[in-house]
């Protein structure tokens, strides 16, 4: 069978859809090599792949030379159009995240990682609601089988759409190193310095966008210090987004100025010892799909503070604390409680340790091969 997995989302500043689509092409051919691979970015790119994106979709991309924005501009009249002539030879097409589909004759393994904006359209404008309902409903029309990263999103699509439960198939995802070895104690400092971190350090890890609920743990950690003026910093990794402006008056206020650090995006490389040197992961997002950084909290060692809404329960289970997002009461006692409670924040860690081994990328990978022989029937 010849697969072509849509890259569209490996290429630029997309953290969590790109780890989906490099970890799975890197495993899809080593648990079935009775398969050929294909990687496609069929888009009017307007600059160069660059070698580390390349590096990390790990095969040859097919990227056919169009002018500049023709492909968008045909989408924009008819998003129904498709450019199989590209891809001769092509069994089945795994669109990997919320696009239009490029390809029509092969069939199509979609993959719905949340449904948001139906759960939070507060966080979203209205052309963004008004796209995704679009893009959701040429899929649900489309896909000859649809990927859920989450029993939590399977139950939105099912609640949202005229789906039925027998064309979705959940398959969960796994944190980013497999063999779960210990970050050196010399990395974490060499990282830390480097960042400029001096003192021990709550981490947020994700963009300043709405749904990620940054200015609420912000207020919830200035009631914090109010109470313990010597608790751990604040430290935010994540690029800018819409809600960097009120972050930003709140991090210039009085009471958390000089405690609240602002790195912005962070490399890969730097990750693991960033969520590895923390008192806590705090990852009170409103909604997720799924919920990568706790998963990769518990690898590395660090407890974990998270949403008890949507995805992240199934995902943390009893592994870490659970709160409201919504109030930021729970949310200054849970820092207070792992930043005080030794005990606590030392069983946290040995059960995020045994509840992160439940996932790995090798099972993701052949439950993905089996809906491709599914969908193929």
């Amino acid at each position: 069978m010849k697969i072509f997995v849509d890259v569209r989302t490996a290429i630029g500043p997309q953290p969590g859809v790109k780890f989906y689509t490099t970890r799975l092409l890197r495993w899809l051919p080593k648990v079935a090599p009775q398969h050929e691979y294909g990687a496609l970015a069929l888009k009017s790119l307007r600059a160069p792949i660059s070698e580390e994106d390349r590096a990390a979709i790990g095969r040859p991309i097919h990227t056919p030379v169009l002018p500049a924005g023709i492909i968008e501009r045909v989408w924009e009249r008819d998003p129904r159009q498709t450019f199989d002539a590209f891809t001769r030879g092509c069994d089945l097409y795994h669109l990997t995240n919320y696009m239009t589909p490029v390809l029509k004759k092969p069939a199509l393994v979609a993959v719905f990682h949340d449904l948001a904006w139906l759960r939070i359209p507060e966080c979203y404008t209205p052309y963004g609601i008004a796209y995704f309902n679009r893009l959701l409903q040429l899929l649900v029309e489309r896909a000859t089988l649809i990927l859920t990263i989450s029993n939590s999103t399977r139950d939105d699509i099912l609640e949202f759409t005229p789906v039925k439960e027998d064309k979705i198939r959940v398959i969960h995802l796994a944190g980013d190193h497999e063999d779960y070895e210990p970050v050196t104690p010399e990395r974490i400092a060499e990282v830390g310095t480097a960042h400029g971190l001096r003192r021990p350090y709550y981490l947020m890890l994700g963009e300043l966008c709405p749904k990620k609920n940054v200015p609420r743990t912000l207020e919830a950690y200035r009631e914090v210090r109010r109470t313990w003026p010597d608790c751990p910093d604040m430290v935010l990794a994540g690029r800018d987004g819409e809600d960097s402006d009120q972050v930003q008056a709140l991090m210039e206020s009085d009471e958390l100025k000089g405690a609240v650090h602002r790195l912005g995006y962070v490399p890969g490389p730097d990750v693991r010892p960033l969520l590895a040197g923390a008192t806590a992961l705090l990852y009170p997002s409103l909604y997720e799909g799924f919920g990568l950084p706790p998963l990769q909290a518990m690898q590395v060692g660090a407890p974990v503070i998270t949403s008890n809404v949507a995805s992240l329960p199934e995902v943390v289970g009893d592994a870490g604390l659970l709160v409201d997002p919504r109030s930021a009461g729970e949310l200054a006692e849970a820092m207070r409680e792992m930043g005080t409670n030794g005990a606590l924040r030392d069983e946290m860690i040995r059960r995020g340790r045994e509840r992160c081994r439940q996932f790995s990328w090798e099972r993701t990978a052949r439950e993905t091969v089996a809906a491709y022989e599914e969908a193929m029937g």
